[in-house]
């Protein structure tokens, strides 16, 4: 494809990667701090040896749960559409053809982690995976 843009794709994919991690480990902090709160109000220490049996059924029970869906599915639209966006920002002679680029690479990455998700239902990793190339390519036309 003529005006594809190496630097632009891996760019594109790095801001996915770092964007998914830091929304990751915000959205993780904050489970945490409610889980352990939900325990000490429960009279269980969270930093008992048993704690992580507790929080591991926290997670289970939490991602159960429309609510706790609806955030990981809006990170996952979110961060794609960063990423499609730095990719067209970066590729301005062709924004759309790289970031459909890296939504391909982002969708195939997510749906390789699918079996890895632990704790998650598998339609919900699924959802998260199939919404990121459609994301992304919204993302590169917000600035195209």
């Amino acid at each position: 494809m003529a005006g594809l843009s190496l630097t632009a794709i891996a760019l594109g994919v790095l801001t996915g990667i770092i964007a998914s991690a830091i929304a990751g480990l915000i959205f993780g902090i904050g489970f945490s701090i409610d889980a352990a709160n939900r325990m000490r109000e429960k009279g269980t220490d969270p930093l008992e040896e048993e704690a992580d049996k507790l929080f591991d059924q926290a997670f289970g029970d939490a991602s159960q749960k429309r609510g706790f869906a609806v955030q990981l599915v809006v990170i996952s639209i979110g961060t794609a559409i960063l990423s499609g966006a730095v990719t067209a920002w970066l590729a301005a002679q062709a924004p759309m053809a790289n970031a459909l680029v890296v939504g391909l690479i982002g969708t195939g990455i997510s749906l390789a982690s699918v079996p890895f998700t632990h704790g998650l239902p598998k339609p919900l990793a699924l959802t998260g995976a199939l919404v990121t190339l459609p994301a992304t390519l919204i993302g590169a036309a917000l600035l195209s």
